[in-house]
Protein backbone atom coordinates (compact mmCIF):
# COMPACT_ATOMS: atom_id res chain seq x y z
CA UNK A 1 0.00 0.00 0.00
CA UNK A 2 2.84 2.32 0.90
CA UNK A 3 4.58 1.65 -2.43
CA UNK A 4 1.35 2.34 -4.34
CA UNK A 5 0.95 5.66 -2.51
CA UNK A 6 4.55 6.60 -3.32
CA UNK A 7 3.96 5.73 -6.97
CA UNK A 8 0.83 7.91 -7.07
CA UNK A 9 2.75 10.83 -5.53
CA UNK A 10 5.58 10.32 -8.03
CA UNK A 11 3.19 10.28 -10.99
CA UNK A 12 1.40 13.37 -9.70
CA UNK A 13 4.72 15.20 -9.31
CA UNK A 14 5.71 14.17 -12.85
CA UNK A 15 2.45 15.56 -14.23
CA UNK A 16 3.00 18.85 -12.39
CA UNK A 17 6.50 19.17 -13.81
CA UNK A 18 5.40 18.12 -17.27
CA UNK A 19 2.71 20.78 -17.31
CA UNK A 20 5.36 23.52 -17.18
CA UNK A 21 6.47 23.07 -20.80
CA UNK A 22 8.30 26.39 -20.95
CA UNK A 23 11.93 25.61 -20.13
CA UNK A 24 13.45 27.85 -17.44
CA UNK A 25 16.85 29.04 -18.70
CA UNK A 26 17.84 31.18 -15.73
CA UNK A 27 16.56 33.07 -12.70
CA UNK A 28 17.88 36.38 -11.42
CA UNK A 29 18.36 37.40 -7.78
CA UNK A 30 15.36 38.47 -5.72
CA UNK A 31 14.50 42.18 -5.39
CA UNK A 32 11.67 44.34 -4.12
CA UNK A 33 8.64 44.27 -6.40
CA UNK A 34 8.15 47.56 -8.31
CA UNK A 35 4.56 48.54 -7.49
CA UNK A 36 4.24 52.04 -8.96
CA UNK A 37 5.42 54.02 -11.94
CA UNK A 38 6.27 52.32 -15.22
CA UNK A 39 8.28 49.22 -16.08
CA UNK A 40 9.81 47.56 -19.12
CA UNK A 41 12.02 44.54 -19.79
CA UNK A 42 14.17 44.65 -22.91
CA UNK A 43 16.26 41.88 -24.47
CA UNK A 44 19.35 43.38 -26.12
CA UNK A 45 21.06 42.36 -29.35
CA UNK A 46 24.15 41.20 -27.43
CA UNK A 47 22.03 38.77 -25.39
CA UNK A 48 21.82 41.01 -22.35
CA UNK A 49 18.67 42.16 -20.56
CA UNK A 50 17.64 45.49 -19.03
CA UNK A 51 14.82 46.11 -16.56
CA UNK A 52 13.84 49.79 -16.49
CA UNK A 53 11.66 51.05 -13.63
CA UNK A 54 10.58 54.68 -14.03
CA UNK A 55 9.08 55.97 -10.79
CA UNK A 56 5.94 58.07 -10.92
CA UNK A 57 7.32 60.73 -8.59
CA UNK A 58 10.16 62.83 -9.97
CA UNK A 59 12.23 62.68 -6.78
CA UNK A 60 12.44 58.87 -7.02
CA UNK A 61 14.07 58.92 -10.47
CA UNK A 62 14.72 55.78 -12.53
CA UNK A 63 16.05 52.35 -11.54
CA UNK A 64 17.96 50.27 -14.11
CA UNK A 65 18.93 46.60 -13.62
CA UNK A 66 21.34 45.13 -16.19
CA UNK A 67 22.03 41.43 -16.88
CA UNK A 68 24.63 39.98 -19.29
CA UNK A 69 24.06 37.29 -21.93
CA UNK A 70 24.59 34.59 -19.27
CA UNK A 71 21.65 36.21 -17.40
CA UNK A 72 23.91 37.29 -14.54
CA UNK A 73 23.16 40.66 -12.96
CA UNK A 74 26.08 43.02 -13.67
CA UNK A 75 24.80 46.46 -12.64
CA UNK A 76 22.09 48.29 -10.73
CA UNK A 77 21.89 52.02 -11.36
CA UNK A 78 19.72 54.73 -9.83
CA UNK A 79 19.29 57.67 -12.21
CA UNK A 80 18.31 60.77 -10.24
CA UNK A 81 18.07 63.26 -13.11
CA UNK A 82 14.79 62.88 -14.93
CA UNK A 83 12.57 65.23 -16.95
CA UNK A 84 9.42 66.93 -15.71
CA UNK A 85 7.30 66.45 -12.61
CA UNK A 86 5.23 63.47 -11.51
CA UNK A 87 4.08 61.22 -14.34
CA UNK A 88 0.54 60.40 -15.43
CA UNK A 89 -0.98 57.57 -17.49
CA UNK A 90 0.76 56.80 -20.81
CA UNK A 91 3.83 58.87 -19.96
CA UNK A 92 6.52 56.49 -21.27
CA UNK A 93 6.22 56.53 -25.05
CA UNK A 94 8.88 54.00 -26.00
CA UNK A 95 11.97 52.17 -24.78
CA UNK A 96 14.26 50.57 -27.35
CA UNK A 97 17.89 49.79 -28.14
CA UNK A 98 20.00 51.80 -30.57
CA UNK A 99 23.77 51.28 -31.00
CA UNK A 100 23.91 49.19 -27.84
CA UNK A 101 22.37 51.95 -25.73
CA UNK A 102 18.95 52.28 -24.16
CA UNK A 103 16.76 55.01 -25.67
CA UNK A 104 13.87 56.18 -23.48
CA UNK A 105 11.19 58.57 -24.76
CA UNK A 106 9.21 60.14 -21.90
CA UNK A 107 6.36 62.64 -21.82
CA UNK A 108 6.55 65.12 -18.96
CA UNK A 109 4.10 67.93 -18.15
CA UNK A 110 5.82 71.32 -18.21
CA UNK A 111 3.37 74.12 -17.29
CA UNK A 112 0.48 71.84 -18.39
CA UNK A 113 2.17 71.26 -21.76
CA UNK A 114 3.02 67.65 -22.68
CA UNK A 115 6.74 67.74 -23.48
CA UNK A 116 8.71 64.85 -25.01
CA UNK A 117 12.20 64.12 -23.70
CA UNK A 118 14.77 61.67 -25.03
CA UNK A 119 17.12 59.94 -22.59
CA UNK A 120 20.15 57.89 -23.68
CA UNK A 121 21.32 55.33 -21.10
CA UNK A 122 24.45 53.19 -21.37
CA UNK A 123 23.13 49.61 -21.46
CA UNK A 124 26.34 48.27 -19.91
CA UNK A 125 26.76 50.60 -16.92
CA UNK A 126 23.30 52.12 -16.56
CA UNK A 127 24.75 55.64 -16.68
CA UNK A 128 22.65 58.45 -18.18
CA UNK A 129 24.70 59.85 -21.06
CA UNK A 130 22.28 62.42 -22.50
CA UNK A 131 18.85 63.90 -21.86
CA UNK A 132 17.18 66.48 -24.10
CA UNK A 133 13.80 67.95 -24.98
CA UNK A 134 12.78 67.10 -28.55
CA UNK A 135 9.10 68.15 -28.85
CA UNK A 136 6.17 69.79 -27.09
CA UNK A 137 2.42 70.11 -27.67
CA UNK A 138 -0.37 72.41 -26.47
CA UNK A 139 -1.74 72.63 -22.95
CA UNK A 140 -4.18 70.03 -21.66
CA UNK A 141 -6.76 69.98 -18.91
CA UNK A 142 -5.70 67.08 -16.69
CA UNK A 143 -7.50 65.93 -13.58
CA UNK A 144 -8.95 62.78 -12.00
CA UNK A 145 -11.53 62.31 -14.74
CA UNK A 146 -9.37 63.58 -17.62
CA UNK A 147 -6.02 61.74 -17.60
CA UNK A 148 -3.21 62.68 -19.93
CA UNK A 149 -3.96 61.97 -23.58
CA UNK A 150 -0.46 61.60 -24.85
CA UNK A 151 0.02 63.64 -28.07
CA UNK A 152 3.25 61.83 -28.99
CA UNK A 153 3.59 58.55 -30.84
CA UNK A 154 7.00 56.92 -31.22
CA UNK A 155 7.80 53.92 -33.40
CA UNK A 156 11.07 52.27 -34.41
CA UNK A 157 11.78 50.30 -37.58
CA UNK A 158 12.09 46.66 -36.38
CA UNK A 159 14.72 45.94 -39.05
CA UNK A 160 17.08 48.91 -38.46
CA UNK A 161 17.68 51.88 -36.16
CA UNK A 162 15.51 54.54 -37.81
CA UNK A 163 12.66 55.79 -35.65
CA UNK A 164 9.92 58.39 -35.96
CA UNK A 165 8.05 60.74 -33.63
CA UNK A 166 4.57 61.97 -34.53
CA UNK A 167 3.10 64.96 -32.69
CA UNK A 168 -0.57 65.89 -32.49
CA UNK A 169 -0.51 69.64 -31.96
CA UNK A 170 -3.32 71.24 -30.01
CA UNK A 171 -3.76 74.98 -29.59
CA UNK A 172 -6.50 75.50 -27.04
CA UNK A 173 -6.56 72.60 -24.55
CA UNK A 174 -9.20 70.75 -26.56
CA UNK A 175 -8.82 67.93 -29.05
CA UNK A 176 -10.80 69.65 -31.80
CA UNK A 177 -7.98 71.41 -33.64
CA UNK A 178 -5.24 68.85 -34.13
CA UNK A 179 -2.39 69.09 -36.60
CA UNK A 180 0.11 66.32 -37.28
CA UNK A 181 3.87 66.80 -37.31
CA UNK A 182 6.25 63.93 -38.11
CA UNK A 183 9.99 63.75 -37.42
CA UNK A 184 12.33 60.97 -38.60
CA UNK A 185 15.61 60.21 -36.79
CA UNK A 186 18.56 58.02 -37.76
CA UNK A 187 20.72 55.74 -35.60
CA UNK A 188 22.73 58.75 -34.32
CA UNK A 189 19.49 60.41 -33.14
CA UNK A 190 19.94 63.06 -35.80
CA UNK A 191 16.86 64.54 -37.45
CA UNK A 192 16.76 63.70 -41.17
CA UNK A 193 13.15 64.52 -42.09
CA UNK A 194 10.42 66.75 -40.69
CA UNK A 195 6.99 67.54 -42.12
CA UNK A 196 3.72 68.96 -40.83
CA UNK A 197 0.13 68.76 -42.03
CA UNK A 198 -1.62 72.13 -41.96
CA UNK A 199 -5.33 72.44 -42.76
CA UNK A 200 -6.23 74.38 -45.90
CA UNK A 201 -9.64 75.47 -47.20
CA UNK A 202 -11.26 74.15 -44.02
CA UNK A 203 -10.11 70.63 -44.89
CA UNK A 204 -9.49 68.31 -41.94
CA UNK A 205 -9.90 70.72 -39.09
CA UNK A 206 -9.64 67.57 -36.96
CA UNK A 207 -6.91 65.07 -37.76
CA UNK A 208 -6.41 62.21 -35.32
CA UNK A 209 -3.38 59.96 -35.57
CA UNK A 210 -3.93 56.30 -34.66
CA UNK A 211 -0.64 54.60 -35.56
CA UNK A 212 2.54 54.84 -37.60
CA UNK A 213 5.15 52.45 -38.97
CA UNK A 214 8.76 52.99 -40.09
CA UNK A 215 9.91 50.75 -42.94
CA UNK A 216 12.23 50.38 -45.95
CA UNK A 217 15.10 52.19 -44.27
CA UNK A 218 13.46 55.49 -43.46
CA UNK A 219 9.91 55.71 -44.86
CA UNK A 220 7.17 56.62 -42.38
CA UNK A 221 3.57 55.49 -42.97
CA UNK A 222 0.74 56.85 -40.83
CA UNK A 223 -2.87 55.82 -40.26
CA UNK A 224 -5.37 58.40 -39.07
CA UNK A 225 -8.85 59.82 -39.15
CA UNK A 226 -9.74 63.16 -40.72
CA UNK A 227 -12.87 65.14 -39.92
CA UNK A 228 -13.94 68.29 -41.75
CA UNK A 229 -16.91 70.51 -42.55
CA UNK A 230 -18.39 70.00 -46.02
CA UNK A 231 -19.71 73.39 -47.14
CA UNK A 232 -21.77 71.83 -49.93
CA UNK A 233 -23.77 69.63 -47.55
CA UNK A 234 -23.32 71.85 -44.46
CA UNK A 235 -22.36 68.88 -42.31
CA UNK A 236 -19.24 67.33 -40.86
CA UNK A 237 -17.71 64.38 -42.67
CA UNK A 238 -14.96 61.98 -41.73
CA UNK A 239 -12.57 59.74 -43.63
CA UNK A 240 -9.84 57.23 -43.01
CA UNK A 241 -6.58 58.84 -44.11
CA UNK A 242 -3.11 57.55 -44.90
CA UNK A 243 0.02 59.68 -44.79
CA UNK A 244 3.62 59.10 -45.83
CA UNK A 245 6.95 60.80 -45.20
CA UNK A 246 10.03 59.75 -47.16
CA UNK A 247 13.59 59.96 -45.86
CA UNK A 248 15.20 63.39 -46.46
CA UNK A 249 11.84 64.85 -47.52
CA UNK A 250 9.81 67.59 -45.81
CA UNK A 251 6.33 67.04 -47.20
CA UNK A 252 3.59 64.77 -45.87
CA UNK A 253 1.76 62.91 -48.62
CA UNK A 254 -1.92 62.44 -47.62
CA UNK A 255 -4.46 60.17 -49.31
CA UNK A 256 -8.06 59.11 -48.67
CA UNK A 257 -8.11 55.34 -49.25
CA UNK A 258 -11.84 55.24 -49.97
CA UNK A 259 -12.89 52.66 -47.39
CA UNK A 260 -15.11 53.19 -44.35
CA UNK A 261 -16.35 56.51 -45.72
CA UNK A 262 -18.61 58.40 -43.36
CA UNK A 263 -17.58 56.28 -40.36
CA UNK A 264 -15.83 57.58 -37.29
CA UNK A 265 -12.57 55.64 -36.98
CA UNK A 266 -11.89 55.21 -33.27
CA UNK A 267 -8.71 53.18 -33.51
CA UNK A 268 -6.37 51.37 -35.85
CA UNK A 269 -2.90 50.02 -36.53
CA UNK A 270 -0.62 49.93 -39.56
CA UNK A 271 2.10 47.35 -40.23
CA UNK A 272 4.60 46.81 -43.04
CA UNK A 273 4.94 43.21 -44.20
CA UNK A 274 8.56 42.76 -45.40
CA UNK A 275 7.70 39.48 -47.15
CA UNK A 276 4.94 40.86 -49.39
CA UNK A 277 6.09 44.48 -49.34
CA UNK A 278 2.52 45.60 -48.54
CA UNK A 279 1.07 47.68 -45.74
CA UNK A 280 -1.56 46.01 -43.55
CA UNK A 281 -4.30 48.23 -42.13
CA UNK A 282 -6.50 47.10 -39.25
CA UNK A 283 -9.08 49.30 -37.55
CA UNK A 284 -12.46 49.73 -35.91
CA UNK A 285 -15.27 52.07 -36.96
CA UNK A 286 -17.94 53.30 -34.57
CA UNK A 287 -21.40 52.00 -35.48
CA UNK A 288 -23.69 53.39 -32.78
CA UNK A 289 -22.63 57.02 -33.08
CA UNK A 290 -25.97 58.45 -31.92
CA UNK A 291 -25.41 60.22 -28.59
CA UNK A 292 -27.27 58.82 -25.59
CA UNK A 293 -29.82 61.14 -23.98
CA UNK A 294 -28.26 63.25 -21.28
CA UNK A 295 -29.59 62.53 -17.82
CA UNK A 296 -28.31 63.62 -14.47
CA UNK A 297 -26.76 60.66 -12.72
CA UNK A 298 -27.03 60.15 -8.98
CA UNK A 299 -24.46 58.72 -6.61
CA UNK A 300 -24.23 54.97 -6.86
CA UNK A 301 -25.67 54.82 -10.38
CA UNK A 302 -23.87 52.71 -12.94
CA UNK A 303 -23.58 53.73 -16.57
CA UNK A 304 -22.42 50.94 -18.88
CA UNK A 305 -20.57 52.21 -21.93
CA UNK A 306 -20.93 49.55 -24.60
CA UNK A 307 -20.01 51.10 -27.93
CA UNK A 308 -20.59 49.01 -31.02
CA UNK A 309 -17.77 48.80 -33.53
CA UNK A 310 -17.19 47.33 -36.96
CA UNK A 311 -13.74 45.89 -37.64
CA UNK A 312 -12.10 46.38 -41.03
CA UNK A 313 -8.81 45.33 -42.62
CA UNK A 314 -7.04 46.01 -45.91
CA UNK A 315 -3.76 45.77 -47.79
CA UNK A 316 -2.33 49.06 -49.06
CA UNK A 317 0.34 49.94 -51.60
CA UNK A 318 3.27 51.48 -49.68
CA UNK A 319 4.19 53.78 -52.56
CA UNK A 320 0.83 55.12 -53.75
CA UNK A 321 -0.79 54.68 -50.30
CA UNK A 322 -3.99 53.33 -51.87
CA UNK A 323 -6.05 50.25 -51.04
CA UNK A 324 -5.37 47.08 -53.01
CA UNK A 325 -7.65 44.66 -51.19
CA UNK A 326 -9.97 44.46 -48.19
CA UNK A 327 -10.56 41.26 -46.23
CA UNK A 328 -12.78 39.96 -43.44
CA UNK A 329 -11.29 39.48 -39.97
CA UNK A 330 -14.24 38.19 -37.93
CA UNK A 331 -13.12 35.08 -35.94
CA UNK A 332 -16.02 32.83 -36.93
CA UNK A 333 -14.72 29.58 -35.42
CA UNK A 334 -13.92 31.28 -32.11
CA UNK A 335 -17.38 32.84 -32.10
CA UNK A 336 -19.04 29.46 -32.65
CA UNK A 337 -16.93 27.98 -29.87
CA UNK A 338 -18.02 30.81 -27.58
CA UNK A 339 -21.69 30.03 -28.24
CA UNK A 340 -21.11 26.39 -27.37
CA UNK A 341 -19.09 27.18 -24.23
CA UNK A 342 -21.60 29.63 -22.76
CA UNK A 343 -24.67 27.90 -24.21
CA UNK A 344 -26.06 31.05 -25.85
CA UNK A 345 -26.71 32.39 -29.34
CA UNK A 346 -24.63 35.54 -28.80
CA UNK A 347 -21.73 35.94 -31.20
CA UNK A 348 -18.26 36.93 -30.03
CA UNK A 349 -18.07 40.67 -29.23
CA UNK A 350 -14.30 41.10 -29.17
CA UNK A 351 -12.54 43.57 -31.44
CA UNK A 352 -8.99 43.39 -32.86
CA UNK A 353 -6.34 44.63 -30.45
CA UNK A 354 -3.06 43.76 -32.17
CA UNK A 355 -1.46 42.20 -35.25
CA UNK A 356 1.69 40.06 -35.40
CA UNK A 357 3.65 39.22 -38.56
CA UNK A 358 4.80 35.68 -39.32
CA UNK A 359 8.00 34.67 -41.10
CA UNK A 360 6.12 33.23 -44.11
CA UNK A 361 4.30 36.50 -44.81
CA UNK A 362 1.15 35.48 -42.99
CA UNK A 363 0.03 37.15 -39.79
CA UNK A 364 -1.99 36.71 -36.62
CA UNK A 365 -4.68 39.00 -35.20
CA UNK A 366 -5.56 38.96 -31.51
CA UNK A 367 -8.97 40.17 -30.33
CA UNK A 368 -10.37 41.02 -26.91
CA UNK A 369 -13.87 41.73 -25.61
CA UNK A 370 -13.41 45.15 -23.98
CA UNK A 371 -16.09 47.34 -22.48
CA UNK A 372 -16.26 50.09 -19.87
CA UNK A 373 -18.43 50.98 -16.92
CA UNK A 374 -18.81 54.53 -15.65
CA UNK A 375 -19.70 54.80 -11.97
CA UNK A 376 -20.93 57.94 -10.24
CA UNK A 377 -19.80 58.00 -6.60
CA UNK A 378 -19.49 60.62 -3.83
CA UNK A 379 -16.04 62.10 -3.51
CA UNK A 380 -14.10 61.04 -0.46
CA UNK A 381 -14.75 63.33 2.52
CA UNK A 382 -17.68 65.15 0.97
CA UNK A 383 -21.42 64.87 1.34
CA UNK A 384 -22.77 66.20 -1.94
CA UNK A 385 -19.91 66.47 -4.42
CA UNK A 386 -19.76 63.78 -7.08
CA UNK A 387 -16.79 61.90 -8.47
CA UNK A 388 -16.39 59.55 -11.43
CA UNK A 389 -14.93 56.06 -11.45
CA UNK A 390 -14.00 54.30 -14.67
CA UNK A 391 -13.80 50.51 -14.80
CA UNK A 392 -12.83 48.42 -17.80
CA UNK A 393 -13.66 44.75 -18.30
CA UNK A 394 -11.22 42.73 -20.40
CA UNK A 395 -13.02 39.54 -21.33
CA UNK A 396 -12.44 36.66 -23.73
CA UNK A 397 -9.50 36.71 -26.15
CA UNK A 398 -9.55 35.25 -29.65
CA UNK A 399 -6.65 34.57 -32.02
CA UNK A 400 -6.95 34.19 -35.80
CA UNK A 401 -4.16 33.26 -38.19
CA UNK A 402 -4.14 34.44 -41.82
CA UNK A 403 -2.09 33.57 -44.87
CA UNK A 404 -0.21 36.28 -46.75
CA UNK A 405 -3.30 36.99 -48.91
CA UNK A 406 -5.53 37.74 -45.94
CA UNK A 407 -7.40 34.41 -45.94
CA UNK A 408 -8.23 33.25 -42.43
CA UNK A 409 -6.85 29.79 -41.59
CA UNK A 410 -7.55 29.15 -37.89
CA UNK A 411 -9.43 30.79 -35.04
CA UNK A 412 -9.07 30.09 -31.32
CA UNK A 413 -10.99 31.19 -28.21
CA UNK A 414 -9.30 31.93 -24.86
CA UNK A 415 -11.84 32.58 -22.04
CA UNK A 416 -10.97 35.07 -19.30
CA UNK A 417 -12.23 38.12 -17.43
CA UNK A 418 -10.04 40.79 -15.86
CA UNK A 419 -11.47 43.90 -14.20
CA UNK A 420 -9.39 47.09 -14.11
CA UNK A 421 -10.17 50.12 -11.97
CA UNK A 422 -9.40 52.89 -12.58
CA UNK A 423 -8.80 52.42 -16.28
CA UNK A 424 -9.29 54.32 -19.52
CA UNK A 425 -8.21 51.56 -21.90
CA UNK A 426 -9.63 51.74 -25.42
CA UNK A 427 -9.47 49.58 -28.53
CA UNK A 428 -5.94 48.77 -29.74
CA UNK A 429 -4.45 49.49 -26.31
CA UNK A 430 -2.58 46.20 -26.69
CA UNK A 431 -0.80 47.45 -29.81
CA UNK A 432 -0.05 50.86 -28.28
CA UNK A 433 1.67 49.31 -25.27
CA UNK A 434 4.22 47.49 -27.45
CA UNK A 435 7.69 48.61 -26.36
CA UNK A 436 6.31 51.32 -24.08
CA UNK A 437 6.83 51.52 -20.35
CA UNK A 438 3.71 49.87 -19.01
CA UNK A 439 2.00 51.27 -15.93
CA UNK A 440 2.52 49.56 -12.57
CA UNK A 441 -0.57 50.40 -10.56
CA UNK A 442 -2.72 48.38 -8.14
CA UNK A 443 -1.96 45.07 -9.83
CA UNK A 444 -3.11 46.25 -13.27
CA UNK A 445 0.23 45.09 -14.70
CA UNK A 446 -0.85 41.50 -14.05
CA UNK A 447 -4.05 41.79 -16.07
CA UNK A 448 -4.69 41.72 -19.83
CA UNK A 449 -2.64 39.13 -21.77
CA UNK A 450 0.41 38.59 -23.98
CA UNK A 451 0.78 36.80 -27.30
CA UNK A 452 3.96 34.93 -28.17
CA UNK A 453 4.54 34.53 -31.87
CA UNK A 454 7.26 31.85 -31.94
CA UNK A 455 6.93 30.38 -35.40
CA UNK A 456 4.90 27.17 -35.42
CA UNK A 457 4.27 27.40 -31.67
CA UNK A 458 2.20 30.38 -30.62
CA UNK A 459 0.86 31.09 -27.15
CA UNK A 460 -1.48 33.29 -25.15
CA UNK A 461 -0.16 34.03 -21.65
CA UNK A 462 -2.26 35.41 -18.81
CA UNK A 463 -2.76 35.35 -15.04
CA UNK A 464 -5.87 33.67 -13.63
CA UNK A 465 -7.17 31.71 -10.68
CA UNK A 466 -6.84 27.94 -10.84
CA UNK A 467 -10.52 27.73 -9.84
CA UNK A 468 -11.41 28.76 -13.39
CA UNK A 469 -10.02 25.48 -14.65
CA UNK A 470 -13.13 23.76 -13.32
CA UNK A 471 -15.48 26.73 -13.78
CA UNK A 472 -14.79 26.92 -17.52
CA UNK A 473 -15.72 23.27 -17.96
CA UNK A 474 -19.34 24.26 -17.25
CA UNK A 475 -19.28 27.56 -19.15
CA UNK A 476 -18.62 29.81 -16.15
CA UNK A 477 -15.71 31.95 -15.02
CA UNK A 478 -14.66 33.89 -11.95
CA UNK A 479 -13.81 37.55 -12.72
CA UNK A 480 -10.33 38.57 -11.61
CA UNK A 481 -10.37 41.70 -9.46
CA UNK A 482 -7.49 41.03 -7.06
CA UNK A 483 -4.54 38.94 -8.27
CA UNK A 484 -3.18 37.74 -4.94
CA UNK A 485 -4.36 34.17 -5.52
CA UNK A 486 -3.64 33.90 -9.23
CA UNK A 487 -1.05 31.97 -11.20
CA UNK A 488 0.53 32.43 -14.62
CA UNK A 489 -0.91 30.20 -17.37
CA UNK A 490 -0.33 29.69 -21.05
CA UNK A 491 -2.56 28.43 -23.86
CA UNK A 492 -1.00 26.82 -26.95
CA UNK A 493 -2.46 28.36 -30.10
CA UNK A 494 -1.73 25.88 -32.88
CA UNK A 495 -5.02 25.79 -34.77
CA UNK A 496 -5.75 22.22 -33.72
CA UNK A 497 -8.23 23.16 -31.01
CA UNK A 498 -10.62 26.11 -31.01
CA UNK A 499 -10.62 26.01 -27.17
CA UNK A 500 -7.20 24.73 -26.02
CA UNK A 501 -6.42 23.58 -22.49
CA UNK A 502 -4.42 25.87 -20.27
CA UNK A 503 -1.12 24.92 -18.65
CA UNK A 504 0.80 26.41 -15.72
CA UNK A 505 3.70 28.56 -16.92
CA UNK A 506 5.68 27.78 -13.77
CA UNK A 507 5.69 24.67 -11.62
CA UNK A 508 2.58 25.03 -9.49
CA UNK A 509 3.20 24.42 -5.81
CA UNK A 510 -0.11 24.38 -3.97
CA UNK A 511 0.97 26.62 -1.12
CA UNK A 512 2.38 29.39 -3.33
CA UNK A 513 1.06 31.53 -6.18
CA UNK A 514 3.29 32.56 -9.08
CA UNK A 515 2.29 35.56 -11.17
CA UNK A 516 4.06 37.01 -14.20
CA UNK A 517 4.10 40.66 -15.23
CA UNK A 518 3.31 39.86 -18.85
CA UNK A 519 2.60 43.49 -19.75
CA UNK A 520 6.27 44.50 -19.24
CA UNK A 521 7.86 41.33 -20.67
CA UNK A 522 9.89 40.89 -23.87
CA UNK A 523 10.44 38.14 -26.43
CA UNK A 524 13.41 37.49 -28.74
CA UNK A 525 11.91 35.58 -31.65
CA UNK A 526 15.28 34.87 -33.30
CA UNK A 527 16.77 33.15 -30.24
CA UNK A 528 13.40 32.00 -28.87
CA UNK A 529 13.91 33.55 -25.41
CA UNK A 530 11.13 35.05 -23.32
CA UNK A 531 11.89 37.19 -20.27
CA UNK A 532 9.38 38.17 -17.60
CA UNK A 533 9.17 39.30 -13.99
CA UNK A 534 7.82 36.63 -11.66
CA UNK A 535 6.17 37.46 -8.34
CA UNK A 536 5.81 34.47 -6.04
CA UNK A 537 3.38 34.95 -3.16
CA UNK A 538 4.29 32.90 -0.12
CA UNK A 539 2.78 32.58 3.33
CA UNK A 540 5.50 34.94 4.56
CA UNK A 541 5.71 37.63 1.90
CA UNK A 542 6.70 37.85 -1.75
CA UNK A 543 9.67 36.87 -3.87
CA UNK A 544 10.26 38.90 -7.05
CA UNK A 545 12.82 38.02 -9.71
CA UNK A 546 13.52 38.05 -13.43
CA UNK A 547 13.10 34.70 -15.22
CA UNK A 548 14.26 33.72 -18.70
CA UNK A 549 12.23 31.02 -20.46
CA UNK A 550 12.29 29.12 -23.73
CA UNK A 551 8.86 28.15 -25.18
Amino acid sequence: MKKILQLIILLFSFQQLASAQFKVLAEGPAFNEPEEGFGRLLLLKNGGTVLTHIHREQKEGIEVQIYNKEHVQTAIKHIVARPGGNYDHESVNNIFEINGDLTILITALIEKKPTLFRMIVNATTGELTKMEKIAEAGKQKIDRNHPLRNPFLVRKDPLNDYYAVAISHDKDETWSDERIEVVLYNSRHAEISRARYAAADNKYSLLQLHDLVVYNGGTVGLLGYGDYHNDATNRREGHLVLMKLEKNEHTLMLTEPGIMKGHQIDGGIIRHNPVTGKLILLGCALVNDEPAPKTKKKAGELEVIRKQYLAFAAFANPTAMNIEKTFDVFPTEASERSKKLYKCNCHYHGMPQNLFLNADGGFSIVYEDLFAEHYIAPKVGTANQMGDLNEVMLRDVAVSTFDRDGVIKTSTLIPKEHRLEPSWLENFYHSRRDNTGNELLGGLQFKSFSYLNSGNKNYILLNDTERNIDELKVGKKIPIIGVGKCDAFYYPVDGKNTLPDRQYLFENEKRNYKLAAFTISDYDQVNNIYVTMQIETKTRGKNTKIIWLRP
